[in-house]
C-alpha cells in the first residue's frame, strides 16, 4: 500500500516539467493549471526541496477569493443589482412580491438597495412598497476593487493567503529519492521502505504546551454584571427570544408604522402569537388610538419577531407584578437586522431594568447608573438628553474605551404615563437598556464587538476577566 507521504514519481515530473522553465510561480495558480490540490501540491513542492530536486524560496501576502456566494453573484449578478432591474422592468413592487421573485436573496437585496440609494420604501394602507429610484451599474469587480471591505462583511470574498514560489534551482531526475519515514509501519517493514531511511528525532523538541479549559471571558464578565445587580438589590427575570410585537412595541407606546418596525429593523417569524390578557389589550388599543389617532390593529400586534430589546421583559414584569416596590433586571440576548460591523451584530446582550417605587425622579436613574458603571470599574461617566419612543425624560449614559473613545452604553429614562396606564401603575417607573456588549468591549479594550463572540481558541484561552 502507498503512503500518502511518498513522494510520487510521476507528480514530480508532471510539477518539474511545468515549473522548470518559470522565475516564479503562485501555488493557487498552478494548481488549479495542474488539477492537484494547493495543500498536496505545497506538500509535493517541500518534498521535492527536501530531497535536493528544486529548490525556491517563498514570499506569502495576503489576498482574497471568491465565497460560494460571490461565484454565484458573479455569475447571476448582485441582488440589489437584480432588484432595480426587476423594478424597472415591473415598476413598484410590494415586499412580498420581491420576495418571491428573488427568493432567499431578497432580503439582501433590499436592505443593499435602500442603502445605496438606489430604491426608496413607502408605506401605503399598512403595506410597504418598494419604488425604483435609480439603476445600478456596479459590478462584482467594481465592488471588490473599490468596496473591499464591504465585500468581505457580505461574504462574497475571503481572505487567502497568497504564496508566491521564486524558483532558484532546478534538475531533472528519473527516480526521485523517497523522503525519509516519519512513523515505521508494517508495510514499511514488509516492502523494505524503512530501509530509505528514518527521520530522526529531535529531542531537544518541545512539546505544544497543555491549556486546560475555562469559561468563556465574556461569559465571566456577563456573570459579574448579574453579581452586581443582585448586590444592588434587583431580582433577575426572564423573557422569550421569539416575541409579539405587542410586547416589543405596542404595549411600549411604539406607533405601528414607527419606522423601526420596518423589515428592514427587526427580524419578523411567520405566523401570529396569542396575547391572553383582554383588559390590557383594550387599554394599549385606546392609548394608541387616542394617543397617535389611527385604528389599532391586534393582527399587527400578534406578530412574532426576534426580540429586538429586552424592554419587552420589563413590559411583562410590570404588568404581571402589582407589589411595590419593585427592582427588576434582566440580562439576555437581543436580535436586531444590523449590519455586522465594530460596533453592531445582529445579536448581543442587553441588561433591561425597572425601578418602581413613589417619589422616583430622573436623578435617582443617573445615580444608579453611575453607580452601577463604577461598579465595573468605569470611574468616568457622562450623561446628556436624549430622546426613546416610551420614555420621557430620556438619557443617554457614555464611558470611556481606551482605543474607541466615548462611547454611548447607558440609555435609559422614565416611562411614559402612556407606558405604565395600561401596564396598571400610576408610580414612576425609572427604565434602563444597558448595552453590555459594548461595556464589555470598553472593559476589555476591545474595539471590535465579533471579538465577544470569537472562535479563536488562542484568543479565548489568553482574554480573562
Amino acid at each position: 500500500m502507498k503512503r500518502e507521504t511518498e513522494l510520487s514519481s510521476d507528480r514530480v515530473q508532471v510539477v518539474l516539467g511545468f515549473i522548470k522553465d518559470l522565475k516564479e510561480f503562485k501555488l493557487d495558480s498552478l494548481s488549479q493549471a495542474l488539477g492537484i490540490p494547493e495543500a498536496t501540491l505545497a506538500s509535493t513542492l517541500e518534498d521535492m526541496r527536501q530531497n535536493g530536486i528544486i529548490d525556491f524560496t517563498v514570499k506569502e501576502e495576503e489576498g482574497y477569493e471568491l465565497t460560494e456566494r460571490g461565484a454565484r453573484y458573479k455569475a447571476e449578478g448582485l441582488p440589489e443589482t437584480k432588484l432595480t432591474s426587476l423594478l424597472k422592468e415591473k415598476g413598484a413592487l410590494s415586499i412580498d412580491e420581491v420576495k418571491d421573485e428573488l427568493g432567499d436573496e431578497a432580503n439582501a437585496a433590499i436592505s443593499w438597495a435602500i442603502k445605496k440609494g438606489y430604491v426608496s420604501l413607502k408605506k401605503e394602507d399598512g403595506k410597504t412598497t418598494i419604488y425604483f429610484r435609480k439603476a445600478s451599474a456596479e459590478t462584482l469587480d467594481d465592488l471588490i476593487s473599490a468596496k473591499r471591505a464591504e465585500a468581505l462583511q457580505r461574504g462574497i470574498v475571503r481572505k487567502k493567503t497568497i504564496k508566491t514560489y521564486h524558483l532558484v534551482s532546478a534538475k531533472a531526475v528519473e527516480q526521485p529519492r523517497l523522503p525519509p519515514l516519519t512513523k515505521l509501519t508494517h508495510d514499511d517493514i514488509v516492502s523494505g521502505r524503512w530501509k530509505q531511511g528514518l527521520k530522526p528525532y529531535d529531542l531537544s523538541a518541545l512539546p505544544q504546551p497543555s491549556r486546560g479549559g475555562k469559561k468563556n471571558f465574556f461569559q465571566e464578565f456577563l456573570s459579574w454584571v448579574r453579581e452586581i445587580l443582585e448586590d444592588m438589590g434587583f431580582q433577575e427575570s426572564l423573557g422569550p427570544y421569539v416575541e409579539t410585537e405587542f410586547w416589543n412595541f405596542d404595549a411600549l407606546f411604539q406607533a405601528q408604522d414607527h419606522p423601526a418596525r420596518e423589515m428592514h429593523d427587526v427580524l419578523y417569524i411567520e405566523g401570529k402569537g396569542k396575547i391572553n390578557d383582554e383588559d390590557l389589550i383594550r387599554r394599549v388599543a385606546r392609548e394608541h388610538e387616542l394617543g397617535w389617532g389611527y385604528s389599532w390593529s391586534l393582527d399587527k400586534a400578534s406578530s412574532l419577531v426576534l426580540r429586538s430589546q429586552n424592554t419587552a421583559v420589563s413590559a411583562r414584569f410590570l404588568a404581571e407584578h402589582k407589589e411595590r416596590p419593585i427592582k427588576m433586571y434582566s440580562v439576555d440576548r437581543v436580535f436586531r437586522k444590523d449590519e455586522i460591523d465594530q460596533k453592531h451584530h445582529i445579536e448581543f446582550y442587553q441588561s433591561e431594568g425597572i425601578v418602581v417605587d413613589k417619589s422616583l425622579s430622573l436623578a435617582d436613574l443617573i445615580g444608579f447608573l453611575t453607580q452601577f458603571a463604577r461598579q465595573l470599574g468605569f470611574d468616568e461617566v457622562r450623561f446628556y438628553p436624549s430622546y426613546f419612543p416610551f420614555t420621557e425624560p430620556s438619557i443617554e449614559g457614555y464611558v470611556k474605551h481606551p482605543v474607541l473613545g466615548w462611547m454611548e452604553a447607558l440609555p435609559g429614562g422614565v416611562f411614559r404615563p402612556e407606558v405604565t396606564r395600561t401596564l396598571g401603575t400610576d408610580e414612576p417607573v425609572l427604565a434602563w437598556g444597558i448595552g453590555i456588549s459594548r461595556l464589555a468591549m470598553a472593559k476589555f479594550g476591545l474595539n471590535d464587538i465579533r471579538f465577544l463572540y470569537s472562535p479563536d481558541v488562542d484568543f479565548l484561552i489568553e482574554e480573562e476577566l
